[in-house]
């Protein structure tokens, strides 16, 4: 199901995770995943700021859907996929605190998806306990965050804490490496694989992700996924995708999909049995200059078995 934003109840631990089809089907009916989509626009944004087109002015009318942060989700409450440099905004519009994030997974290093602003925001509670002047209200302890990324991504990382290091910001780093899964916590594992994007700069990175037995493909600003990508891909059966659509209904790259090249790979998933009948297929990354605006093409989207993500909207596994 999909759904606009609702309160957000935690995420529980509670199992060993399991990574193969076959143990899927043990599932705790109790726990379930969710994925918030606090933005679900391009670098481009939309409407993309020094832009009057068509789309773009479409969306400063309409508003409401039309309108796109720069991409990143939410799952359950504890884990981001991204951290670009408007989350903090893109979650309070949400209605989000992200006081319970533990883990942050980083699919590449471009600007878009990987900014310091959310590490440096974690100074305010240390700021609130160590001044001379007491807090007006109890201010929480900062917990551990992990975040996992190609070594590209760490290096950045690395050297905003070096130009903080008086605060302890309680950061943990780990190197993702292609296709050998990572266990983030007692219910969760992470699958890194290969994106195509940013080929021969650094190792840009889709996900696997299996928590309480469901299992999310997120696949964001990337091309159509290799064979040997594909391969590995096939141990799994999704129970939703979250994929790239920057390019619409214009032609797509090597690096970006559109909408038709994303439909292929949502029959080559459901024909190879890597996708679950049904499943959530999610369309993200949108681009105002080669697609139009959500309420233009949502509908008929839908129609082809498929959701247009827009700001705010969650799903429920």
């Amino acid at each position: 199901m999909h759904c606009w934003l609702k309160p957000t109840a935690p995420c529980a631990v509670f199992t060993k995770p399991l990574n193969l089809k076959a143990q899927q089907v043990m599932r705790m009916n109790s726990h379930t995943l969710t994925v918030t989509f606090l933005g679900t626009g391009s670098a481009d944004l939309y409407p993309a700021p020094f832009c009057n087109c068509e789309n773009c002015d479409a969306a400063r009318t309409y508003g409401g859907s039309d309108l796109r942060s720069f991409s990143c989700a939410l799952i359950c409450d504890d884990l981001l996929i991204d951290c670009p440099p408007d989350v903090i905004s893109s979650a309070m519009r949400c209605g989000i605190s992200l006081m319970n994030l533990k883990a942050l997974l980083i699919t590449h290093s471009h600007p878009d998806h990987l900014s310091p602003t959310l590490l440096l925001s974690r100074r305010a509670n240390i700021w609130a306990m160590h001044r001379p002047h007491k807090p007006t209200t109890q201010i929480p302890q900062l917990s551990e965050l992990a975040i996992y990324a190609n070594e590209c991504s760490l290096m950045l990382v690395r050297q905003w804490l070096a130009e903080q290091q008086k605060y302890d910001l309680k950061v943990r780093l780990i190197k993702l490496k292609p296709f050998e899964p990572y266990q983030i916590d007692e219910a969760t594992t992470v699958h890194a694989m290969p994106a195509a994007h940013c080929i021969g700069v650094e190792d840009a990175l889709i996900f696997a992700l299996f928590r309480f037995g469901r299992c999310l493909l997120y696949a964001v600003d990337t091309g159509f996924p290799n064979e040997e990508t594909l391969s590995y891909m096939r141990q799994f059966q999704f129970d939703a995708a979250v994929v790239d659509a920057t390019y619409g209904v214009s032609a797509p790259t090597r690096e970006h999909m559109n909408i038709q090249v994303a439909l292929a790979l949502r029959q080559r998933m459901l024909s190879e049995g890597m996708l679950k009948e049904g499943a959530p297929f999610v369309l993200t990354h949108i681009s105002p200059h080669w697609t139009p605006p959500h309420h233009a093409i949502a509908n008929e989207l839908e129609r082809k078995g498929v959701l247009l993500a827009h700001d705010g909207m969650r799903i429920t596994l």
